[in-house]
């Protein structure tokens, strides 16, 4: 009985403790963008180490389906960020995917739309 309470207390601290390698991903709610302007999606690195990032904006507007083949970001450092903009001729709603090496608290991801000036006028924070 006590090797089963010590191996399910390691098991809880490894738990609570995490990886520093391990993968994880975020996703934000669709952003709906006009005819003009940008829509971004971005992530920043407020960990101690580096991470190798991967962004993939994805489309929920027809025809559904990621807008292009997913970004590398690799060895983002502290306090550096990854973005991939996209340019919006037509209507459409688009929702980011953030996967990286590291931990969700660790970093600070969003999309937004902006006019073609560059002035935001909308975000949505990935959870």
């Amino acid at each position: 009985m006590r090797t089963l309470i010590g191996m399910l207390a390691a098991f809880a601290l490894l738990s609570l403790t995490g990886s520093p390698a391990a993968a994880a991903t975020l996703t934000t709610f669709p952003l709906s963008a006009g005819t003009d302007g940008i829509v971004q999606c971005e992530i920043l690195n407020l960990g101690d180490n580096p991470i190798n990032v991967t962004l993939l904006p994805v489309r929920v507007t027809p025809p559904d389906g990621p807008v292009f083949d997913p970004v590398a970001c690799p060895s983002v450092a502290t306090n550096s960020r990854c973005v991939v903009q996209i340019n919006v001729g037509e209507p459409i709603d688009l929702y980011c995917k953030f996967m990286f090496n590291g931990s969700k608290a660790t970093v600070r991801a969003l999309i937004e739309t902006l006019t073609t000036s560059g002035t935001a006028t909308a975000a949505l924070p990935a959870n």
